[in-house]
Parts: structure tokens; sequence; C-alpha cells
């Protein structure tokens, strides 16, 4: 029976805005609750231990770690590619097809490829977008033109969020998509996924420590858990 470390339990909020699962930055602990309310069934002769049957189930959550404002991180991935031109747009943009899911390139962030032909492979992001399921990130062109080499090489700038995007979101009132995410040491599994609120934050600071925070969150609707 492999163990679940503590480190390897991350708190995603997903923003509509870039289709994307953001890791809470510097979350040190995770807590979820799942409950149900149980409705009694048993009647006088029905015997002496009582009977139950489940009426509505709510879940809800909290996050504890130090107060950080949102930043980039550069990550590095290898992945399948295609060089793509759009007729409709100016000949000074290039688009790449990505042939994978789940990125979260920042737009306005840097994209380096690996190529050949003269080329350090360093392009601006444009916008992303899902281009029949895989990723397409629009680029202004930066370098001169280029073979990309398949599979490429691919760093790219993910946005990690910060108390400052939780504040944004308890102030706006929008629901948020929270996940939960957690594996063992022998590589398996457990998402816990599903729409919800942030009910509360509260941030603490002191003169001679670093300032920590925590936040609740309550479900809205179904979870929904997948694992393998």
């Amino acid at each position: 029976m492999a163990k679940v470390r503590g480190q390897d339990v991350v708190l995603y909020v997903h923003d509509i805005g870039d289709n994307c699962n953001h890791a809470i930055a510097c979350a040190r602990s995770v807590t979820f609750d799942i409950q149900q309310d149980l409705i009694e069934t048993s009647i006088t002769g029905t015997g002496r231990f009582r009977t139950y049957v489940p009426g509505a189930a709510s879940w809800s959550a909290s996050v504890e770690g130090l107060v950080s404002i949102v930043t980039t991180v550069d990550k590095t991935i290898l992945v399948g590619l295609t060089r793509y031109f759009e007729a409709a747009v100016p000949t000074d943009i290039t688009g790449f097809i990505l042939e994978t899911t789940g990125l979260c390139i920042k737009p306005g962030g840097t994209l380096i490829v690996s190529g050949t032909n003269n080329a350090n492979g360093t392009y601006t992001v444009f916008s992303v977008s899902d281009y029949l399921g895989a990723t397409r990130v629009i680029t202004f062109e930066t370098v001169p033109p280029f073979t990309p080499v398949d599979p490429a090489t691919v760093t790219y700038q993910e946005l990690v969020y910060g108390i400052d995007n939780m504040y944004d979101s308890i102030i706006s009132g929008n629901p948020i998509s929270i996940e939960f995410y957690e594996t063992d040491t022998d590589g398996h599994f457990l998402r816990k996924s599903g729409q919800g609120y942030i009910e509360s934050i509260n941030e603490t600071a002191s003169f001679d420590n670093m300032a920590t925070f925590t936040a609740s969150f309550k479900g809205n609707g179904l979870i929904d858990i997948e694992y393998g």
C-alpha cells in the first residue's frame, strides 16, 4: 500500500480566461471535506437499531499557506507540433498547433521552440485557443523563419495563482472550478474536481514573520472523482 505524501497534494483553481488550472502558490496544507445528510427511517417496532437513508450531500475545502502574489514560472515540455499559417491575419503572425492538451501558456509570455536554420526559436505568445482538441498558440514572429524539430522541446511561461487572484474571485462573486490532485509513491492518482465559490479569505501578517493566509471553498453541486 503506497503512501500519499503531503507535498503531492495540490489545489488548483480553474481560470476561464485562459482555460487552465493554476496551482495555488505557496499552499502548505489542503483540507477536503464531503458529507451527506442521513434521514432516519426507523420507527417503533422495527428493532433496537436505527436505520437511515442518504439525503443531500455537500462538499467543501480549505487551504493554508504563505501569501504569494501572482507570478509566472518557466516550464519545458516535449511535444509534437505543426506550423500553421492563418490567411486571415497579417503575414507576420505565425501559429503553432501543439499536439497536446492542458497547456497553461500565458499570453504575452515567451515561447521557445527548438528548431534549425539559423534561429533561436524565441516567440512572443499572442493568443492561446483550443483547436480540434489540441492547443493552438498564435505568436508574433520574432526570429527568421526556421524549421521546428518534431517532436520539439517547448519552453513556456505558466501563470501561478497568488492571493490577489483569490481576492478577485471572491469580490466578483463568480463561481470557480476547483481541483484537488494527489498521487502516491507508486504513481497512482486521485483527482477531485467541481464548481464552487471562495467562502472566506483570512490573511495574517506580523512584523517579524512571513504573511500567511487561509481560504475556504464551498462546493456548488456535484464533485467529480477520478482515479487510476
